[in-house]
């Protein structure tokens, strides 16, 4: 969940519920919203009682007086790509033997894996092999960056020694004579600049422009976190608060009308889909993807660009929960129609259709259970689709992971629900449309 303390507004990124501070509140403490129940004056008292401050006409006039909070966009795409391919060509940063076995099971090639990733080391790691940390570290005790963690809510978050990998790396790119401000991902610290350091692989999104324009950070360690991050400096002093998440093309020609164009989700795995592609002998592929399903605000704009070099159809490769998952399955369909508005044919490809057809049989029997009509037709995808989504309206809980309890080894578990991974296991194109 998004939540912009700043504003007071939230936004849930699975079920894409949003609003200010009262409708998250009603949420919670009534599993509905105040609009359908209550009337702001209500629940807002309510909430003022709860919190142990009664409401009356400060809490109003503070209200007004709060400050409005200026956007910040980041500088030019090819400032950036100036910046982030300079950062990725830091020799401490080099993909490492772990990450370079990780993406080669992926299916990436050596060479691809060389020119298009890095790894961010552990930070102890990179303090002891740059050449600057002694002096980095006495500037840090003589600025007193640790009472600027404690005084600064925005710094708590930050470990010392990500915040020294972070300094040593804005330092070496201002060595260049790179200009880092408004560039997401940096921020400010005293008087230097740091970047944002997160362990994990670094994996680029690159514009339709070919230009380097945001990071994602495949992280080592999640600790019930989300696994992939988008590098960002948002909330931090000098950080940018807009346009940090961006749209990701992945091409092995100029895209033109005879160019076939995918979309998924994440850009790692773009890369993973457009190399297998290739090396099963597909040329003059385009696969673009989204950050994440409910990530679609930049994506008008790229399809614009993509329709005006003769492109007339776009294929939906995204993960095959997107058939029993509602969740998803509300993101798909408004890509679907953002596709459509843009002037070109969505279709979208699914794989595993023998499991599809056992996952069928298996809702329907629980469909007949809670006497909710099944009727068949010759696609077992949309059957799933329909029959999940009559079973999530009925508040019935189901899954498309397991069969009669048991994990089943197919492509629509969590850990090989996607099309690249259905490519890796098969070696070879199948698809149903």
């Amino acid at each position: 969940m998004n939540v912009n303390e700043s504003k007071g507004t939230f936004r849930c990124v699975i079920c894409e519920q949003h609003g200010g501070v009262l409708d998250l509140y009603a949420q919670v403490k009534h599993g509905i919203s105040w609009q359908n129940t209550y009337s702001r004056r209500e629940i807002f008292q309510e909430l003022k009682n709860d919190l142990g401050e009664p409401a009356n006409k400060e809490h109003a006039l503070q209200r007004r007086n709060t400050p409005w909070v200026r956007e910040i966009y980041p500088v030019k795409d090819v400032d950036l790509d100036r910046i982030y391919r300079a950062l990725m060509r830091l020799p401490y940063l080099r993909v490492n033997q772990k990450h370079g076995e990780n993406l080669q099971k992926r299916g990436l090639l050596p060479d691809e894996i060389r020119s298009h990733y890095a790894t961010l080391p552990k930070a102890d790691v990179l303090l002891k092999r740059h050449p600057h940390y002694k002096e980095m570290l006495d500037w840090y005790h003589t600025a007193n960056v640790d009472q600027l963690r404690t005084d600064n809510p925005a710094f708590k978050a930050l470990y010392k020694k990500d915040i020294l990998a972070g300094l040593l790396i804005a330092h070496d790119l201002e060595e260049m004579g790179l200009k880092l401000k408004y560039t997401p991902g940096f921020f400010k610290i005293a008087d230097k600049w740091c970047f944002r350091y997160l362990t994990g692989i670094l994996i680029p999104t690159i514009s339709f422009e070919n230009n380097i324009v945001c990071f994602q950070v495949r992280r080592d360690a999640t600790k019930g976190g989300l696994r992939y991050l988008t590098v960002s400096s948002k909330g931090l002093p000098g950080g940018p608060t807009t346009g940090l998440s961006r749209i990701h093309i992945a091409h092995d020609a100029p895209i033109d009308g005879n160019t076939t164009v995918y979309i998924t989700e994440g850009p790692l795995k773009a890369n993973v889909i457009l190399s297998l592609l290739r090396q099963r002998g597909c040329q003059n592929t385009a696969v673009i993807a989204i950050q994440g399903v409910s990530n679609v605000k930049e994506l008008p704009d790229v399809l614009v660009k993509v329709k005006q070099c003769g492109v007339t159809k776009i294929i939906m490769l995204f993960d095959m929960d997107k058939t029993g998952n509602m969740n998803i399955a509300r993101s798909t369909a408004k890509i679907h129609q953002i596709i459509l508005d843009s002037g070109m044919a969505p279709t979208s490809y699914y794989w595993d259709v023998e499991y599809a057809v056992t996952k069928r049989t298996e809702l329907s029997a629980l469909c007949k259970l809670h006497d909710i009509p099944d009727a068949k037709t010759d696609n077992p995808f949309s059957d799933i689709y329909r029959m999940a989504k009559s079973l999530t309206d009925a508040d019935i809980e189901y899954s498309v992971i397991y069969e009669n309890g048991v994990p089943f080894k197919d492509h629509w578990r969590s850990e090989t629900k996607g099309f690249a991974d259905y490519l890796l296991w098969q070696g070879k194109m199948c698809l149903t449309s």
